[in-house]
């Protein structure tokens, strides 16, 4: 028996001491039922925070609800200081969002990882904003403000919520406006690295069936790393979200809510650190910095991309759902879930983090969904109730994706006159200079046994393009129907069944264009040595005439217009077009037993079904066809176990699962004969253990906790053997709320720290023989890039005078300056200079609250 599995074991057993606690705790409990709610003010609380879910379809107690679920109130994640889907992650057992970026962060859910902003490619862990998925990678990290609760459903939830919840599904419920009564909260904060936020929120009843709901945040930090060739400080906030609500409700059987969301981000540019050479001056060579991830970092000049835009990020997103509901009689319930979303963005970005203009890079990203689903749920109160509906989801998606090479530089990259073992560069100048250049050229051809003249290699030289760049743009069109249904039968008091299935049917277009500004003479001199003798020969002399990299005098001689990374489609830049029907099954079997209202235990079986995907691995020579591929479904068997206790009149919950996950045909990038290829990695197979306890010790003072082991591993394939990426084997969270009363008030310290375990940036896991592959151009030096397991602590301390309406309170998060790496590797890897991202140093501020 492996270690790691008899840890799962281990996990098994305290699960079943939850049952024996709870056997002990029903015997000491009064007979009279304890209150299903929270009872909080002033003198702090009796009992867990309670919270109604949905992931049904239906409200419901969390603990009856057959699923390894995650749900927090929005008040619960205000008070610890969540902010953002991040935030959420690291209190999350199981799930984690990486924040490399707002327009290209990365979720992984027990161990699956989405973080593709190519719009081919079907989500594995999905994000829903009331219901309504928005898990395109570019629009997926949101801002989380005014909320009323998040749920996370862990495992397959295809059945439940469609199709992007292969491994999962986050579901952010907002507040809405409600005829309530009269209601308004401001809220700011402020702090280190010139912090600000601004926060507000009123609910204005119009009658007594009208209400209009507005909230809204602006959100603004300074980066905290330094950009020694004078750009703005590099991994800044920079957001603004607002949200309009109204709500109409003019009886008891008739609802309807219509909400508009919009965000706007312009942060500062990503952080990323060259880890070969020095920060330095381009100009004179001068050393400015060091190799420290977490000191400054030189990112470069202004890059010849977008009309000289500068590094940094845009990003908007506009959003409308109207949610309807029609309670037709007391069995029977009618839902209408519309919606319509709009994204841009567009991030400029120095991939190798160099001084030198060697390579930067554009990734521009829009897209349109819309989406209805009409669902009928019947509950007459009975042992049987179900839900069945039918959905439709239309896609456009387009990505635009750009790099700038400058040839001379990677001409000294691939020759090792630009030395990867000094981290000494000197000036620019001394790479970019026709006679290094033709010395580094003739040096080239003679690896592959090419004699070539010294004029003709000079000539040759005098064409490379600092300035070169390749654009591929691909679209894609998705068109998508569901049907569902799904029922719950209670065949005891205490036994109940419960399974769905869901069929979905995809129509899907794909369209690729490649395109050059200029013919890459480097692209077409690594070419040409490649050939047979007179071909090389004419390739070489058309190389060599003045002005060659201009499209039309290489058209003119009759050259090929070469490019780098990407060739030119037919053209330079016409469309390929390709087209895929797909259809497909998932499917859910629980079975849940409670042995009273406070002790539930589940085992589920579920299929979860991710679509088959077209995808494009672009033209592997000068004006020739896209090659298209079509990605199998990945599928996922889920088998998973767990156990819901509410003990000690409920003032301790504690939630355990264990689960096995079965993975089929998954689907990753990798280096096949020097281009970028999906191809498939085989199977793969997860098996842990999630857990959370919350405990109100005493009326003063709450505990929580969450912990998760996770196993995942390749079984066969290019990985085979891998622990899967950006996913640690242990995470444990520990937090509490302890209350004292001072001062004509009370006094809420809130600590909260999470450790986790090793883990790896890359599936490779850093293997070098996989990493010399993918660094097609040139191999790395550097490999296994991971991070060590490390522990974050963050705190807040706030005062709330009786009977006032404000609220004082101080914060620190990383209150260690704890160093840690959100990410190493990257784009700069694949030409044999790795970069890192740090992470977040400790930050700190006050916060003043006013509520009506």
């Amino acid at each position: 028996m492996t270690r790691s599995f008899k840890r799962v074991l281990c996990a098994a057993a305290s699960v079943a001491a939850f049952s024996q606690a709870r056997a002990w705790a029903a015997d000491a409990a009064p007979t009279t039922p304890p209150p299903t709610s929270t009872t909080a003010d002033a003198n702090g609380s009796t009992q867990v925070e309670a919270v109604v879910v949905t992931a049904q379809k239906r409200e419901q107690d969390p603990i009856n609800v057959p699923i390894t679920l995650t749900a927090y109130t929005g008040a619960f994640l205000d008070k610890i200081g969540v902010q953002d889907i991040h935030d959420l992650s690291l209190h999350t057992p199981g799930f984690f969002l990486q924040n490399q970026s707002v327009n290209d962060p990365g979720l992984v859910m027990r161990g699956i990882t989405t973080d593709s902003t190519d719009p081919t490619q079907e989500p594995r862990v999905s994000i829903y904003q009331d219901g309504v998925s928005i898990s395109q990678i570019d629009a997926a990290a949101i801002e989380l403000f005014d909320l009323e609760r998040v749920e996370v459903a862990k495992g397959p939830q295809t059945t439940l919520y469609g199709r992007a919840a292969l491994t999962g599904a986050v579901n952010i419920i907002e507040n809405k406006a409600t005829e309530a009564g009269f209601d308004w909260s401001l809220h700011a904060e402020g702090g280190n690295y010139n912090y600000g936020l601004i926060e507000g929120m009123v609910n204005i009843p119009i009658g007594d069936s009208f209400a209009i709901r507005i909230a809204g945040r602006d959100k603004v930090r300074d980066g905290y790393i330094d950009d020694v060739l004078g750009g703005p400080a590099l991994n800044g906030t920079s957001t603004k979200a607002a949200r309009i609500s109204l709500n109409y409700h003019p009886n008891k059987s008739f609802n309807d809510d219509f909400i508009l969301n919009y965000e706007h981000d312009d942060p500062s540019a990503v952080d990323f650190k060259n880890t070969t050479f020095y920060p330095s001056n381009p100009t004179t060579g001068q050393v400015l910095g060091n190799l420290n991830p977490y000191s400054s970092a030189a990112l470069g000049t202004t890059p010849a991309l977008d009309n000289g835009k500068p590094y940094g990020i845009q990003r908007e997103i506009q959003s409308a759902t109207n949610i309807l509901t029609w309670t037709i009689d007391h069995d029977l319930k009618f839902t209408s879930t519309s919606a319509a979303r709009h994204y841009e963005s567009l991030e400029i970005y120095d991939p190798d983090g160099f001084s030198f203009p060697l390579l930067t890079g554009s990734d521009e990203g829009r897209g349109t969904e819309f989406s209805q689903d009409f669902r009928l749920n019947y509950d007459p109160g009975g042992r049987f109730s179900m839900f069945g509906g039918l959905s439709a989801f239309s896609d456009y998606g387009k990505e635009i994706s750009a790099l700038q090479e400058g040839e001379p530089l990677l001409l000294s990259l691939l020759t090792g006159v630009l030395n990867r073992s000094n981290p000494t560069v000197g000036p620019l100048s001394a790479y970019t200079n026709v006679a290094v250049e033709t010395a580094e050229l003739q040096g080239l051809a003679k690896a592959y046994g090419v004699s070539v003249p010294t004029a003709e290699a000079e000539a040759i030289a005098g064409n490379l393009n600092i300035n070169h760049v390749e654009t591929e743009t691909i679209t894609s069109q998705t068109l998508s129907y569901d049907a569902y249904v799904d029922g719950s039968f209670k065949a005891t008091d205490k036994l109940e069944f419960s399974g769905g299935v869901r069929f979905t049917a995809d129509n899907k277009s794909t369209f690729n264009s490649e395109y050059v500004n200029s013919s890459s003479v480097l692209g077409g001199f690594l070419g040409a040595l490649a050939e047979p003798t007179a071909i090389r020969n004419e390739l070489l002399g058309g190389l060599s005439y003045p002005g060659v990299s201009n499209i039309g005098v290489s058209q003119a001689l009759g050259l090929p217009i070469f490019g780098i990374l990407y060739q030119p489609t037919a053209g330079n830049g016409l469309k390929d077009r390709a087209s895929l029907n797909d259809n497909g099954f998932s499917w859910r079997a629980t079975a849940r037993y409670a042995f009273d209202r406070d002790l539930d235990v589940y085992a589920t079986y579920a299929r979860g079904r991710r679509p088959e995907v077209l995808a494009d691995d672009g033209a592997s020579a000068p004006y020739g066809a896209t090659k298209f591929s079509i990605e199998p479904s990945e599928t996922l068997d889920d088998y998973e176990g767990g156990v819901k206790a509410r003990l000690f009149d409920r003032k301790l919950s504690l939630n355990g699962a264990i689960y096995y996950n079965a993975y089929h045909n998954f689907s990753t990038t990798a280096v096949v004969n020097n281009q970028f290829v999906t191809v498939n990695a085989g199977n793969a197979t997860t098996y842990g253990f999630e857990g959370d306890a919350s405990w109100a010790v005493t009326a003063m003072d709450d505990i929580f906790a969450t912990y998760a082991y996770t196993h995942g591993r390749y079984d066969n394939g290019i990985y085979k053997g891998d622990q899967f990426r950006l996913t640690p084997p242990d995470v444990v969270t520990l937090g509490a709320s302890l209350r004292y009363r001072a001062l004509g008030g009370v006094f809420d310290l809130v600590p909260d720290a999470r450790w986790q375990d090793k883990q790896y940036f890359n599936a490779d896991n850093g293997n070098p023989t996989i990493e010399k592959e993918e660094g097609f151009l040139v191999p790395p030096l550097q490999f296994g890039q991971y991070q060590n397991g490390y522990t974050v602590a963050d705190l807040r301390l706030t005062y709330k005078p009786d009977r006032a309406h404000w609220t004082l309170g101080v914060f620190c998060t990383n209150l260690t300056n704890t160093q840690f790496l959100k990410d190493n590797g990257n784009t700069g890897l694949e030409i044999g200079l790795p970069t890192v991202i740090p992470g977040e140093p400790r930050f700190y501020g006050l916060t003043f609250t006013l509520k009506k």
